[in-house]
């Protein structure tokens, strides 16, 4: 509750500051007509990019302040059909298979407080999140009508830098501090919410089975958090090496941090969200078929990547084809689920049994 505070307090501060800061040589009509006539990114374009003479590689022009953009395009990530199609699949898979998500859940005394807390966790994170897209929208008034104050900031070759750069260099010191510090708050919570759901689910579903399985079970309180705490350290470095591959995978897609993060995503829930339903609505399925759909299902998301996916389109087509992350979940479970389905039921070894 703290952590969370200190970032909505840090973001509401660094409005203030920057709206102002605009609004000293601006006025909000002229921001207004700024954002309404501004640059959006381009479709499967790389990263937003500020040349030294302010040009913008990877963007077209279009409107900043658009809500719904109503096209039939499998290449945009942020469209109706999207958000109504592939993005809510991705938000039930979210919901109903990652453990760092659902053990905050397994906290609630009741299934009805579960379902109102995520319910309440969506409604309070509107206001969160139109605070920083706020920031974003009048950072890009600032730096598309001054040029030369990106240049003398530092040239923006990342999205990325902008904020952390405004931080730095525009607000007073002190509170400066105290935006840094939410920031941080912001990550590790995120990262220690990773590392805590990972190191259990190893502990309890790996560690313990096979040291019991082997005569050498654990019963006693202190020796299980033991082991928990060299898996806390296991999973830390395991993610630390995994966040420096997907750094490099990143350069390599094109995509922007929110698009890759997100997409990262997709290649656990793809195979888990088909053995999820093939477990909650049917009665086929096995170990076999199981290890199968998800094997496969983080494969066809890996093929989708824009850089697999984009030379193979052109090969076959003779043009490269592009799909917008959020449709890399519903194509990866809809294979799962049917490779796991065609598994013959086994008692003893099929998927409800198994999860």
């Amino acid at each position: 509750a703290i952590q969370i505070m200190l970032v909505i307090g840090s973001g509401l501060v660094a409005l203030i500051i920057v709206f102002l800061a605009l609004h000293d040589t601006m006025s909000l009509s002229e921001i207004f007509a700024s954002l309404q006539n501004g640059m959006v990114k381009a479709p499967a374009q790389p990263e937003y990019a500020m040349a030294a003479d302010g040009t913008l590689s990877g963007w077209i022009p279009g409107s900043k302040i658009q809500l719904v953009d109503p096209r039939f395009r499998f290449d945009v990530p942020y469209n109706l059909i999207g958000a109504l199609g592939a993005y809510a699949f991705f938000k039930v898979a979210q919901f109903s298979t990652d453990h760092e998500f659902v053990q905050r859940q397994l906290t609630c005394k009741s299934v009805r407080k579960a379902g109102v807390s995520l319910v309440w966790s969506q409604l309070l994170a509107i206001p969160i999140v139109l605070i920083f897209l706020l920031i974003g929208t009048l950072l890009y008034v600032r730096y598309i009508n001054d040029p030369a104050s990106a240049v003398g900031a530092g040239v923006f070759t990342d999205a990325r830098d902008i904020f952390p750069q405004f931080i730095c260099n525009s607000i007073p010191a002190g509170v400066r501090g105290l935006m840094v510090v939410g920031l941080l708050a912001a990550a590790l919570s995120s990262f220690n919410s990773a590392i805590n759901a990972m190191a259990s689910s190893f502990v309890s579903d790996l560690y313990l089975p096979i040291r019991k399985s082997r005569g050498k079970a654990i019963s006693g309180d202190a020796d299980q958090m033991a082991a928990s705490r060299k898996m806390v350290v296991l999973m830390g470095v395991l993610l630390t090496s995994f966040a420096i591959v997907t750094a490099v995978m990143q350069q390599t897609s094109g995509l922007n941090l929110v698009d890759f993060a997100t997409g990262v995503m997709c290649f656990s829930y793809a195979g888990m969200m088909g053995v999820f339903i093939t477990a909650l609505f049917t009665k086929r399925g096995n170990t076999r078929s199981v290890i199968a759909a998800l094997v496969l299902g983080l494969l066809t998301v890996l093929f989708l990547q824009p850089y697999i996916f984009g030379p193979v389109t052109e090969a076959l087509f003779g043009r490269e084809l592009f799909l917008a992350w959020p449709w890399w979940c519903p194509i990866g479970v809809s294979v799962s689920l049917l490779v796991c389905l065609s598994g013959k039921s086994d008692p003893k070894t099929n998927p409800q049994a198994i999860i």
